[in-house]
């Protein structure tokens, strides 16, 4: 009786080790991509938030100075103190971020200090401002 050493994989191993990793990755990328979608969500969300709070900041701050309480005009200095280069200023008013591929709109109006949402998709709407 010869002793036979095994030193290499069958071809069967290896499509079994092959097949189990399809498997496992059919279940992990959409996994990954719910994840990213998720984390992009929850940046905007909190960009959303500071935005807002330091729109109200700057007009309380105002307001204790004794002087007109009013909003800022633009939001130009608050983008650059809260370093937030998610958004992208498209006039004075129109601010888009951009969330995998869609384009989500936010309109801020400097009379009333409100920063929201326009997108013709509630959901994405919601899904930041809520």
């Amino acid at each position: 009786m010869a002793i036979i050493d095994k030193k290499a994989f069958t071809l069967l191993e290896l499509i079994f080790v092959v097949m189990i990793l399809a498997i496992l990755l059919s279940q992990a990328v959409p996994k990954f991509y719910e994840y990213f979608h998720s984390t992009n969500i929850l940046k905007a969300r909190g960009d959303v938030l500071l935005i807002r709070s330091s729109i109200n900041e700057y007009r309380n701050e105002l307001l204790l100075k004794n002087t007109t309480a009013q909003y800022p005009v633009t939001l130009d200095t608050i983008f650059t103190n809260l370093n937030i280069n998610t958004f992208i200023k498209k006039s004075d008013s129109i601010y888009e971020v951009k969330i995998d591929n869609s384009s989500i709109e936010f309109k801020y109006e400097k009379d009333i200090g409100k920063f929201d949402c326009l997108h013709k998709v509630q959901e994405y709407c919601e899904d930041i401002t809520r």
